[in-house]
């Protein structure tokens, strides 16, 4: 009897264990789940912060391009931030490259996810951004251009034309 009584409680114990086991796997699984969650959250959160700087480099760098295309229409090659009238506060962004072509500016930088979607609506989806593809400018909702581009943008390469 008292053999009985031991077995029951060792399989008790036994029984007890097996679900502190399973207790403990679910709360670290759970644990991994959230903590992996909440990466992904700060890192669309990061992602979307730098879209944000580099959709404000982009209007301001315009600007400044428009001004410079129309002083110095003949103009041709890459040009440098020293060369443009950019407000003293503002930080020179190397992503963004610039140059002249034919007459026209041109602000061009690296894809970075998102980016091309966020700057088609802050400029008002202008058919005068588009990807680079195949050495021709291709917008995001009306294909092809027939917009010149200068020799050195890389295909892949967002585009502004000014």
């Amino acid at each position: 009897m008292l053999l009985l009584i031991l077995i029951h409680q060792l399989t008790g114990l036994v029984f007890m264990g097996y679900v502190i086991a399973i207790v403990l796997l679910a709360s670290t699984a759970m644990g991994a789940w959230i903590s992996n969650k909440s990466n992904l959250f700060m890192e669309e959160t990061l992602s979307h912060s730098e879209i944000d700087i580099i959709v404000n480099s982009v209007k301001i760098y315009a600007q400044a391009i428009e001004l410079f295309v129309k002083n110095n229409p003949n103009y041709q090659g890459e040009i440098r931030d020293s060369q443009l009238n950019l407000p003293s506060w503002f930080p020179q962004d190397n992503r963004i490259k610039k140059a002249m072509f034919s007459g026209r500016g041109y602000l061009y930088l690296a894809e970075t996810p998102g980016l091309f979607s966020e700057l088609h609506q802050i400029l008002h989806g202008s058919l005068l951004l588009g990807r680079v593809e195949h050495r021709v400018i291709v917008h995001l909702t009306e294909g092809k251009t027939q917009i010149p581009l200068p020799p050195n943008i890389p295909d892949g390469y967002l585009v502004y034309v000014l």
